[in-house]
C-alpha cells in the first residue's frame, strides 16, 4: 500500500479527500469504489482488512450484547462490503445503526 501512495502521491491524496467527502455525505458508493481500488492494487490489504472485520465483529457483538449502547470507531473501508463489519452484525442477528 506505501508502495503505492509513495509512487503516486498526488492520487493517493486526491483518494483520501474523496473518501473523506463520500464520509461526510454518507455515500457509501465512494468507499466501494476505494476498496474497488484497493483489491486492484493491494489485494493483500483488503484480506487483512476483510480478516480483521472476522475478528473484531464476534467482539463488538459480546460488548453490544452487554446492554446500554455501543460505539464502534474504525476506519471508513471496515464500513463496506459483504464481509463488512456492520454486515457481520447484521448477520449474526446485532441491529447497527450509522452515526456520523
Amino acid at each position: 500500500m506505501l508502495r503505492v501512495i509513495a509512487a503516486t502521491p498526488e492520487i493517493a491524496l486526491h483518494r483520501v479527500r474523496e473518501l473523506y467527502r463520500g464520509w461526510q455525505q454518507a455515500d457509501e458508493a465512494v468507499s466501494i469504489e476505494a476498496r474497488e481500488y484497493m483489491l486492484k492494487e493491494t489485494p493483500s490489504h483488503v484480506t487483512g482488512l476483510e480478516g480483521r472485520n472476522f475478528a473484531w465483529a464476534p467482539n463488538i457483538s459480546d460488548y453490544v450484547s452487554q446492554g446500554g449502547r455501543t460505539l464502534v470507531v474504525m476506519g471508513e473501508l471496515h464500513f463496506v462490503g459483504e464481509n463488512s463489519v456492520p454486515r457481520l452484525l447484521e448477520r449474526a442477528g446485532t441491529s447497527v445503526i450509522r452515526v456520523a
